[in-house]
């Protein structure tokens, strides 16, 4: 066991409240300490009273006293110890989640893709105040298991060396088995919340309102939860596998120290008939090694293995603190006002723990004040340029510049603060509609809802910007997929920035609402550098330049006239779908 992993659970809970950490230390060693002052004074009333007995000797009611205040003293420590350590909970609570939850908001877009990454944050994740403190707890009982033992051990030793050294050995199998028990049941600890991270997600399909439609028209819930059942009882097994090898272990030892303990009360016979120990002290004594062996049976086994729970933890916190942050912090800043180019050059790319090129060895060149669409089939790439060109990948080969720049060297902000984006998949966020656009402005607000025909929401009448959406507050309302695009639209219209990108924006609107809405946002758009991101067509025609993606590669580029004369892959996906269309709109 590594020093520091004493030190870990001491030094955060230090850095909150150095009173109360220093107080529930010395309360915890002045605990352990009465323990041994309880037993010599209990021998000398055992032997006052058989005194009393044999020889008619007066009772010393003054050591009754003494043990009754040793007994009250101990018990308004603890109280004052749960009080302390309430106090620490409390300031754990009011930071350690932040800080997770900040830590969470910084992480790198390509690590929240990574599996073994999000089993991390979930276990890390899971009641993190709690472990702190039940680490920090069980740090101090061991401690205070130690030192109880070695005063138990100290006064044996002043009677009998030999008695003493016996008793200690006792620790040894347990230290070994409880160091092992701790990593197996962690182990197991691990293997369990895999599962659960997988029954949790079919527990919340069962449950959330937002698949009840589909699962219900397509008949999911028996599967749905046979899955979350199969997950959880998987779980639940592992774990009852690892306490069977924890249980088993600890039985052997169990046995093997009771035997040790009785060989040690027969030994310690030899020291009271010689009259090295007085009847009361062995019988006190002989009372306490009982008690030592339900300790380190009990509390000094469950304290070990908890401490070793508790370094697997701390490796699992350190890892987690120690993955790559977007701090905002570091390489170049974005001075120019103007975006004259963006370059991909020669780039290839794979997800994480994939080996199947998403891009390969793509090429192109746009210029700024223009505007761009890329098509293609789905899974064709055409988002994965996107999030490469945002920064959130950065383990890709060749090179991307904007303004002959490399954006691998710009700071992450300032590369985000390029971008006003309509991303794919748009999130549903309860909060008020001024919360969403991130805009008070109302006179704005209307202007871009009008050009964009946003009826649905009459800002006039209905709270002005303070429309609130979903079920967290009591007056709000629902929206419908093709509406929540229309918003995110709005939102990125309403960004003033340099770029701006639409994924796939209208996959919930009809064709000839996004045909219309197309036609209004290339007219607000007019003279802006704008990227279109789409399978569908019927927009994409009226970009300056588009390029056709297939197979991780630009297979076509041109206008819309040039490439239908082409009758490759555009004239043919166009073709398809060109009855979705009025060709007068």
């Amino acid at each position: 066991m590594k020093p520091l992993s004493f030190l870990f659970y001491i030094k955060f809970f230090w850095k909150l409240n150095k009173h109360s950490t220093a107080a529930v230390i010395i309360l915890k060693f002045a605990v352990a300490v009465l323990y041994s002052f309880e037993t010599v004074f209990i021998a000398a009333l055992i032997d006052n009273i058989i005194d009393r007995l044999t020889v008619n000797e007066p009772i010393t009611y003054g050591r009754v006293a003494v043990i009754v205040g040793v007994w009250i003293l101990r018990r308004s420590l603890v109280y004052w110890y749960e009080r302390c350590k309430v106090r620490l909970k409390s300031a754990s609570n009011a930071c350690l989640p932040r800080l997770i939850l900040g830590k969470k908001m910084r992480l790198a877009y390509m690590d929240l893709s990574d599996a073994k990454i999000l089993e991390l944050m979930r276990r890390i994740g899971s009641n993190p105040t709690d472990k702190f403190i039940d680490y920090f707890d069980n740090i101090l009982k061991l401690f205070e298991v130690v030192v109880r033992i070695l005063g138990l051990l100290f006064i044996i030793a002043l009677k009998s060396p030999l008695v003493a050294l016996l008793v200690s050995i006792v620790l040894i199998p347990y230290y070994v088995v409880s160091v092992k028990n701790g990593k197996i049941d962690y182990e197991a600890y691990e293997e369990s919340e895999e599962y659960m991270r997988r029954a949790d997600y079919f527990k919340n399909v069962i449950s959330d309102r937002k698949y009840t439609e589909e699962r219900t028209l397509f008949g999911y819930s028996d599967y749905m939860n046979d899955r979350y059942s199969k997950e959880y009882n998987l779980a639940i097994a592992s774990s009852c596998k690892a306490n069977r090898i924890v249980f088993l272990r600890a039985g052997v030892v169990d046995v093997m120290s009771t035997f040790v303990v009785g060989v040690t009360a027969v030994a310690l016979l030899h020291a009271l008939f010689i009259y090295e120990m007085t009847l009361g002290l062995y019988i006190s004594v002989v009372k306490s090694i009982i008690n030592y062996v339900e300790t380190i049976s009990m509390q000094f086994a469950k304290a070990m293995l908890i401490l070793q729970k508790g370094r697997l933890f701390q490796q699992d916190y350190m890892n987690f603190e120690s993955l790559p942050e977007r701090t905002g912090e570091g390489g170049e800043q974005f001075i120019e006002q103007e975006i004259q180019s963006i370059e991909f050059k020669d780039v290839s790319f794979s997800y994480p723990g994939s080996e199947q090129k998403v891009l390969d060895h793509i090429s192109f060149c746009l210029e700024g004040g223009r505007q761009y669409a890329f098509v293609g089939e789905n899974g064709a790439g055409k988002s994965t340029l996107v999030k490469l060109l945002l920064g959130f990948y950065t383990n890709y080969t060749g090179e991307i510049r904007i303004n002959g720049r490399d954006i691998r060297q710009l700071n992450e902000d300032a590369l985000i603060g390029l971008f006003s984006i309509v991303p794919q998949d748009q999130t549903r966020y309860e909060i008020q509609l001024e919360e969403y656009l991130k805009s008070d402005n109302k006179e704005e607000v209307k202007k871009v809802f009008d050009e964009l025909s946003i009826d649905y929401l009459d800002i006039d009448k209905q709270n002005g910007l303070q429309i609130s959406f979903g079920h967290l507050e009591e007056k709000g309302i629902e929206l419908s997929g093709g509406q929540w695009q229309l918003l995110s639209i709005a939102r990125s219209v309403l960004v003033d920035a340099p770029i701006y990108i639409l994924d796939e924006p209208t996959a919930s609107i009809d064709p000839v609402r996004e045909a219309e809405l197309y036609a209004a946002f290339q007219k607000i758009m007019q003279g802006k550098f704008a990227i279109l991101i789409t399978h569908r067509l019927g927009a994409a025609k009226a970009a300056e330049e588009i390029f056709v993606l297939g197979q991780g590669k630009i297979l076509e580029k041109g206008n819309h006239e040039e490439l239908m004369k082409q009758k490759g892959m555009y004239y043919q996906m166009y073709d398809a779908q060109r009855g979705w269309y009025d060709e007068k709109t």
